[in-house]
C-alpha cells in the first residue's frame, strides 16, 4: 500500500493570489523544523459501524511527505504482514486515509483531505462456497446470522449522560451498561471554536495529557498508564481540559471500546 501527499503553502508558492494552481515546489512555505508539531500528518482509519477508528499515524516534516516513512521515495507498507506499523491488527472493511499540513510558516494548519479505501480478504476465501450445493450446508447461515445482533444490544448499553461545562473544562458521566468489562482505546472529540485540548480526565485521574492543538482530536495513543478499565453498571466521569474558555462552543465525543462498542454525544457549552 502507497501513501504520498504533496504539499505547499499557496501565500508563498502565488503571493498575488494565495491561488493553489499553479502548484508550488513539495514543501514551499512549510517549515522543515518540528517546533513544536510536525508539518505534515497522515492518519489511517476503519469504519466501525458509524464511528472511525484510527489504526496508523505517520508524521513528516520533510519532502517526500510519506504516510509509512521514506525520503526522496517513499516506502509501502505490507498488508499481508497483517498489522500497521505500530503493530495494530489489519482488518477488511472500509478505511480512509487522511493528511493534512499541521502548520505552515504562520504556523496555520490546513483542512484535511482524505480518499477512501477497502481492504478486501485474500481470495482464498472462494472455495468455501463449494459446500452450498449439498443440502446439509443450505442451514449454515441461520445459526451464524443470529449472534450477530448480540453486539448490537450489548453496544447499546453504554451511555454519555449529564453534559456540563466550566470555564476551561467539559464533562460526561460515561457508564458501561454492558455485561462484561471494557477498556476505552480511543476517543475521538471535536468542537467548533479555536482552541486546544490539554488533556483528558477519568475521574480525576489524567488518561491522557499530550495535548492537541486542533479539533478534530482523534485520540488512540499517548495514554498515561493510569487504568482505563470499565466494570459493568460503573459510571465515571470523563473530564476534558482546554487552554482556553469552553462557552459557545458545541462538542462531539465518541467514545470506543475495546470490544468494538462506541457511544457518541453532541452538546454545546
Amino acid at each position: 500500500m502507497p501513501g504520498e501527499a504533496f504539499a505547499f503553502d499557496p501565500d508563498n508558492a502565488n503571493p498575488a493570489t494565495c491561488a493553489t494552481s499553479p502548484p508550488g515546489s513539495n514543501g514551499q512555505g512549510i517549515p522543515l523544523t518540528a517546533t513544536p508539531t510536525p508539518a505534515v500528518e497522515f492518519i489511517i482509519e476503519r469504519q466501525v459501524g458509524v464511528s472511525w477508528v484510527q489504526v496508523h499515524y505517520q508524521a513528516q516534516n520533510t519532502p517526500a511527505y510519506c504516510a509509512f516513512t521514506g525520503s526522496v521515495v517513499c516506502l509501502t507498507h505490507d498488508l499481508g504482514s497483517g498489522e500497521w506499523p505500530d503493530t495494530t491488527p489489519i482488518n477488511t472493511g472500509l478505511h480512509r486515509m487522511k493528511a493534512r499540513v499541521k502548520r505552515d510558516d504562520e504556523g496555520v494548519a490546513s483542512e484535511w483531505v482524505s480518499v477512501n479505501f477497502y481492504i478486501d480478504p485474500m481470495p482464498t476465501a472462494t472455495p468455501s462456497l463449494t459446500p452450498s450445493n449439498t443440502p446439509t450446508a443450505s442451514p449454515t447461515p441461520s445459526p451464524t446470522a443470529t449472534p450477530s445482533a448480540t453486539p448490537t444490544a450489548t453496544c447499546a448499553g453504554y451511555s454519555l449522560t449529564g453534559f456540563n461545562g466550566s470555564s476551561n473544562d467539559i464533562w460526561w458521566t460515561l457508564t458501561n451498561g454492558g455485561a462484561t468489562a471494557v477498556t476505552i482505546i480511543g476517543i475521538d472529540l471535536e468542537w467548533t471554536v479555536s482552541g486546544s485540548l490539554n488533556k483528558i480526565e477519568l475521574d480525576g485521574a489524567d488518561i491522557w495529557s499530550a495535548g492537541d492543538p486542533s479539533s478534530p482530536a482523534n485520540i488512540t495513543s499517548g495514554w498515561t498508564g493510569v487504568s482505563r478499565l470499565f466494570n459493568p453498571t460503573v459510571s465515571k466521569q470523563l473530564r476534558f481540559h482546554f487552554d482556553n474558555s469552553v462557552g459557545g462552543n458545541n462538542f462531539t465525543v465518541t467514545v470506543h471500546f475495546d470490544n468494538l462498542c462506541d457511544v457518541t454525544k453532541s452538546d454545546g457549552a
